[in-house]
């Protein structure tokens, strides 16, 4: 498919419908055809001409037609041809109407004859139609036929070839001419396309501006989109709006990006053109144009386009500072690879040479899965800030501290020394500016997510909730994608770890959606929201939605894989485990993640999860006196989990006072799979004992409080046929008094047990707030502690005062005279 560009003929004439339906529109008497060379203008014109029922008059404008009386004659005489016989200015005219063709129209730019082609234009003869035609409007006072729907306009962009006109082309060759009539017949014809097209720009478009303009143009031909504000930093032009307006108007090679912006794209094959004539004409101005670039986007907090404007200029140790400043937080997104692209770039000769560039060999490093080498280089890179002022180094000792953070100390699962880190990190962010530090948004939420993550391991939840909710927040008001999905995770493993499966669910899914609308879902980042929904799922009962979760956390690019993370995964499995009955694989397994810890790992809550685990697995394996010697009755530090593991253990050795005191506690916590697994042991108990009724009402709650929260796993972890026994005489006593389950009240043995708890001092504050209107949020904020940590109590209070909902939780506070 080749179209003729500005002459009738020169090849085949492609028919354009879509083109002659505006054209031939009867609601607009005048049609401005404007474009640049080659756009195929003329052509267009003639060919449509070609299929009109009535005459056609034609001018082709010229030099000698710039006065009044000529182009007035020139017209008459065209008209003359066709019938249409002008005297003293009127012209009538009863046979079919005239379309009057002006073709080469930038002929009259600045030509005294404009002012009478507009006067003549803007007559209203219903049996004349008028087409424009040429490179711009040459002044004409277009603007009231379009403010009256007069105008019909064609442009660059309509000319442009589409794909169904382009039938036969290849596609990379239509998507590099963008359509350009001239463009896609010097591609099918020219013996050297691609210098035929350059020379063609070069002549026809560039040479034909003024001399500011063609500077404007070389200057700014570099960047991808061009600017008023960054053309100004290239050109010192204060005028570059309106130069990038013209160039839009008058070539059809400058084009808005998008409609309405403030930025502007070159033809592919323009700007192709014209940085090779600043690459032949200028070589030592390349680099240091792609420099200044570098720099306007820097300031803009345009990273990528600022990072592959320096690497085009070469300007290594700029890199460096670029990276250290702006650039390291790309580590935490989608586009950390082409971070580390960069990276690789550097000459190695170079990377030892300053702070900055040490720290972008460490983050190579750790791109490499290299940590001794990464530890080296962090050492390195700080001891070439000695002597440095606080003013020059505050962005670096930060990102130094967070680069540790996450890399090292996190990776190892040191979680008291990330705590200690990410403090640091954050005093040192709390007085800086946005100019020291053009990623402070982002650094903060980094330091307030993984302070989080160090709370939550050493065992201190209420703070990690505090500081995991604001690092979600500030992550996602500064764009930091991968800290939101992480610290959603985390969210969901502390709800989880505080027994509240639907709000550990409702985070780790928002975590993992998140994840895949970013096409993250393989990030490390996200292992930890595919690890929550795999807990969630073991205690739901749902065996195969878990697995596959944890499939999916263990397909994460975890390189080197993250402490942690593999050993919660382990726990997952050996979860799955105990669930299908095979308690010795899981000790197994367990014994083998224990021994593959590394020395430098300190996690209090992963301790204590472990021994939790161990209790659990000996248990199954029916040995009680194991969980003994791991808990003492006397400790009140124990967690309900781990309350109800050493009830149950008491509870086989047949020590039920010791067990009950243990289980009941556990029961009325807001910890729900540890308050199910406690009541159920208690109908055991009560069983045992011989109390029918308290075996039964156990079992109510148990069960109410399971179907409540969509909890079935501990159902498993007891004998099934005694636990079937329980709930069948449950169904059958109830059915026989005429009741259905009563799902939140107790026997009035533990309602006693649970009125008379004592509430601790958080949650009387928060009793009192209760009987008001204000909801969770409100009371947060009256506190100034989270809307977790209140919902938290809440749930606390619930279940010690043996309620199900807020206001009978006032009404038994009330009869208890606790408000």
């Amino acid at each position: 498919m080749t179209e003729s560009a500005g002459a009738h003929g020169g090849g085949r004439i492609v028919p354009r419908p879509r083109l002659f339906a505006l054209l031939d529109d009867p609601r607009r008497r005048v049609t401005l055809v404007r474009a640049g060379p080659g756009w195929g203008k003329t052509t267009l014109v003639m060919s449509w001409s070609d299929t009109q029922p009535g005459p056609v008059a034609w001018l082709t404008v010229r030099r000698e037609h710039r006065g009044p009386r000529e182009l007035a004659g020139a017209v008459a005489e065209v008209l003359e041809s066709v019938g249409v016989l002008i005297v003293d200015d009127c012209a009538e005219y009863e046979d079919k109407a005239v379309t009057l063709v002006i073709d080469n129209l930038q002929e009259l730019d600045g030509a005294p004859s404009a002012g009478d082609l507009a006067a003549f234009v803007e007559k209203r003869r219903d049996w004349l139609r008028i087409v424009l035609a040429g490179r711009g409007e040459a002044g004409l006072p277009l603007h009231r036929l379009r403010a009256a729907g007069e105008l019909t306009e064609i442009g660059a962009a309509e000319l442009a070839f589409d794909a169904d006109e382009a039938s036969g082309v290849e596609e990379s060759v239509l998507e590099r001419t963008e359509g350009w009539p001239l463009g896609l017949r010097l591609a099918a014809e020219a013996r050297d396309p691609r210098e035929a097209t350059r020379d063609y720009l070069l002549h026809e478009v560039v040479a034909t501006q003024p001399p500011t303009v063609r500077r404007f143009l070389l200057r700014t031909c570099f960047p991808e989109l061009i600017c008023a504000e960054l053309a100004a930093a290239l050109t010192g032009e204060t005028h570059g709006q309106q130069i990038l307006e013209h160039l839009q108007r008058a070539t059809g090679f400058v084009t808005r990006q998008p409609a309405g912006s403030r930025w502007f794209r070159y033809h592919h094959q323009l700007r192709d053109a014209l940085c090779e004539q600043v690459e032949r004409e200028e070589p030592d101005a390349t680099a240091a144009l792609h420099g200044l670039i570098s720099r306007w986007y820097a300031r803009e907090r345009l990273i990528s386009e600022a990072l592959r404007h320096a690497r085009l200029a070469g300007d290594w140790p700029y890199i460096g500072r670029l990276i250290a400043e702006q650039a390291i937080v790309m580590i935490m997104s989608e586009r950390r690879n082409e971070l580390v692209d960069t990276i690789r770039r550097i000459p190695e000769a170079l990377l030892p040479t300053t702070a900055e560039l040490s720290l972008c060999a460490g983050v190579l490093m750790w791109a490499n899965g290299n940590q001794p080498a990464l530890r080296d280089h962090i050492v390195r890179s700080r001891r070439q800030l000695t002597g440095r002022g606080p003013e020059r180094r505050v962005a670096i000792d930060v990102a130094l501290d967070l680069f540790e953070a996450g890399a090292v100390v996190r990776n190892g699962g040191d979680m008291p020394r990330l705590v200690a880190v990410t403090t640091r990190a954050l005093e040192r962010l709390r007085p800086a500016r946005l100019d020291q530090v053009p990623t402070l948004l982002q650094f903060r939420a980094f330091a307030l997510s993984n302070k989080g993550v160090g709370l939550l391991w050493t065992d201190t939840l209420d703070h990690a909730d505090q500081y995991l909710w604001a690092g979600m927040t500030a992550a996602r008001s500064a764009g930091v994608q991968l800290v939101e999905i992480n610290a959603q995770g985390y969210l969901g493993l502390l709800a989880y770890l505080q027994g509240s499966l639907g709000e550990a669910e409702e985070h780790a899914a928002a975590g993992e959606v998140l994840a895949r609308d970013l096409h993250m879902e393989s990030t490390p980042q996200a292992a930890m929201s595919h690890l929550v929904i795999a807990l969630v799922e073991v205690e739901r009962g749902r065996t195969a939605e878990a697995q596959s979760a944890l499939r999916r956390a263990l397909h994460t690019d975890m390189n080197p894989p993250e402490t942690i993370t593999s050993m919660l995964a382990a726990l997952v499995r050996i979860q799955l485990l105990l669930s299908a009955a095979d308690p010795v694989a899981a000790r197994a397994l367990l014994e083998t993640t224990r021994e593959q810890a590394p020395p430098a790992l300190a996690a209090p809550r992963l301790d204590r999860w472990l021994r939790l685990t161990e209790g659990d697995v000996a248990l199954a394996l029916h040995e009680p006196d194991r969980v003994v010697a791991m808990y003492r009755l006397g400790e009140t530090a124990l967690r309900p989990a781990e309350q109800v593991c050493l009830g149950r253990a008491y509870l086989a050795l047949g020590d039920h006072a010791a067990a009950e005191e243990l289980l009941v506690r556990a029961g009325n916590s807001p910890d729900m799979v540890a308050a199910v697994t406690a009541w159920i042991a208690l109908a055991l108990l009560a069983e045992a004992q011989g109390h029918v009724g308290r075996s039964v009402d156990a079992m109510s709650r148990a069960r109410a409080l399971a179907r409540r929260n969509g909890i079935r796993g501990p159902f498993r972890r007891f004998d099934p046929a005694r636990v079937a026994a329980l709930a069948g005489r449950q169904r059958w006593l109830e059915e026989e008094d005429g009741r259905g389950p009563d799902l939140f009240e107790a026997s009035a043995a533990t309602e006693a047990v649970a009125l008379t708890e004592a509430l601790s001092e958080r949650e009387r504050d928060i009793l009192r707030f209760l009987p008001t209107v204000l909801t969770a949020n409100e009371i947060a904020d009256n506190l100034g502690i989270s809307v977790n940590t209140v919902k938290a109590h809440m749930r606390s209070i619930y279940r010690k005062l043996g309620a199900a909902r807020r206001r009978e939780a006032v009404v038994r506070a009330r009869r208890q005279g606790l408000l």
